[in-house]
């Protein structure tokens, strides 16, 4: 079976993994001969893990943000580093850091970041490849902008990095510089550019710098994720939306979920898989990462110029595999049979 890798947005740092720095409007295909499993974005860099147990990294690396040594930027996707040959299993990304986890439950490190993000205490605000110390049995991992919020198989919470009023559901310091427990018995967490959001049995809770304020069943959300500034969910069979809406971010009334099968938001627009495997995207689309400008919306205000409502990107003439938001970019893998 053959899979192919599409992207579109922003560029300007190589994070689509093209060869080269433009802008992107349109999805651009890249043949691969192996199978993407997650596919983690950054600022300006970008990570894909694959099912085989490589990380593929690109765009930049000026703070070694990609795992790879000795270059300022990663041009095309090129395989991180096997520390100890082991696999990697897990990945995320952060402005200019990312995390990677191995077979041995190693969870390591590199990039730059002077709010804790990197994990390894004060005065680390950069590195290569470095291992946080711990074994890390890891089933979610959450990452904004200068933020980490980690969930493991037993339901403990760790998180740090930026801890402003209270991001990091800890009434403590600003900056937390190690892996700090938050909580236990947690069922998910989502963690937006200055708020995050916590799920426990019976319970949903927001912490930090917002407006959104949310009395919500978990027993009835069967879908829940952030952008930088807002929240979404899925509650009786409707795609709800709130908090910041300068571009079209929010659904105020409610999306019908029907025929809906992967929802994925970035950081300030979102992408939909339907039944079909076509894929439309919604929200912020400054950098082309919501699809091409509609006719409608040439004539119009600037800022009505880059807002999208539901602009198809993909029609579904291959199977899609999954779809991921970034950070004003979007990525669709498909493959040539279901």
């Amino acid at each position: 079976m053959n899979y192919y890798l599409l992207r579109c947005g922003s560029n300007g740092k190589y994070q689509l993994g093209l060869g080269d720095d433009e802008d992107k409007d349109h999805l651009v295909e890249e043949k691969l001969n192996w199978e993407p499993s997650k596919i983690a974005c950054g600022g300006n860099h970008t990570l894909v893990l694959s099912t085989d147990g490589y990380i593929y990294g690109c765009g930049d690396n000026s703070k070694g943000q990609c795992g790879i040594d000795d270059v300022p930027v990663v041009p095309n996707l090129t395989a991180v580093p096997k520390v100890g040959g082991s696999d990697w299993t897990d990945v995320a990304a952060g402005w200019q850091f990312s995390l990677l986890l191995n077979e041995n439950r190693e969870l390591w490190v590199c990039g730059e970041g002077f709010s804790g993000e990197l994990g390894l205490g004060k005065k680390m605000y950069q590195t290569k490849l470095t291992k946080i110390p711990g074994i890390w049995d890891i089933d979610q991992i959450e990452t904004s902008i200068h933020s980490v919020m980690i969930k493991l198989k037993g339901g403990q919470l760790y998180g740090w990095g930026n801890n402003r009023k209270g991001l990091l559901n800890l009434d403590s310091d600003r900056i937390i510089w190690e892996p700090q427990l938050i909580d236990e018995q947690v069922k998910q967490v989502s963690l937006a550019r200055s708020f995050s959001v916590v799920v426990k049995e019976g319970s949903l809770s927001v912490k930090g710098k917002t407006d959104i304020q949310c009395k919500l069943d978990p027993k009835e959300i069967s879908f829940l994720s952030t952008m930088w500034s807002s929240l979404h969910f899925i509650e009786k069979n409707k795609l709800h939306s709130m908090g910041n809406n300068s571009h079209g971010q929010i659904f105020y009334d409610g999306l019908s979920v029907e025929n809906i099968e992967q929802i994925s938001l970035g950081s300030e627009h979102g992408l939909i898989l339907y039944a079909n495997h076509s894929v439309s995207a919604w929200g912020w689309g400054e950098h082309g990462n919501c699809g091409q400008k509609p006719i409608e919306n040439k004539d119009r205000p600037t800022d009505e110029q880059v807002t999208y409502s539901l602009n198809e990107i993909y029609n579904g003439s291959r199977p899609v595999k999954f779809i991921q938001g970034g950070c004003a970019t979007s990525w669709i893998v498909v493959s040539d049979v279901s």
